[in-house]
């Protein structure tokens, strides 16, 4: 108990002389010398150092029978590091490469703001997307309620 004891004392005490070492550095002006000086600021972006970013897109879209284009909006805000930007590609979901309900299917065209690079630092950027199903597609399908997932990848990556 006491060699416990002591060793934590003895720690402390190195702890207690290391202080000093970590005291900030501090400049002054007298009436002995100079009468302007510098001094530095640094922002520290702690965690923000890569910066923030948001993709705003809707759950769910609903399409009525027979439209031929309908539009999707999403949307992104950025504010990231100097010298990067937002990544954001919309594709078919690998599933999905077809609209689905049960066994039948219905082919659609994805268009639109599929691939999209957004600026280091922008309020919002509204995108448009555009799900394209042809009158031909419309006709030879039986009415169900098909559905089709769009997978968002969104990256920062270098400007």
């Amino acid at each position: 108990m006491k060699k416990v004891l002591s060793v934590a004392l003895a720690v402390l005490m190195i702890c207690a002389i290391s202080i000093p070492a970590f005291a900030v550095v501090e400049n002054s002006l007298t009436d002995k010398g100079a009468n302007t000086g510098d001094a530095m600021v640094k922002v520290d972006t702690g965690t923000m150092a890569g910066g923030t970013f948001e993709v705003r897109y809707p759950a769910e879209t609903h399409i009525s029978w027979n439209t031929k284009n309908t539009d999707i909006q999403y949307t992104s805000t950025t504010h990231l590091a100097a010298g990067k930007q937002l990544s954001v590609k919309v594709t078919k979901h690998k599933d999905y490469e077809q609209m689905k309900y049960l066994d039948y299917t219905l082919d659609y065209t994805l268009g639109g703001d599929t691939d999209v690079t957004v600026d280091t630092v922008t309020t919002t950027q509204t995108n448009t997307l555009n799900i394209g199903i042809t009158e031909e597609n419309w006709k030879t399908a039986p009415v169900a309620g098909y559905e089709a997932h769009l997978t968002f990848t969104v990256a920062v990556v270098d400007a």
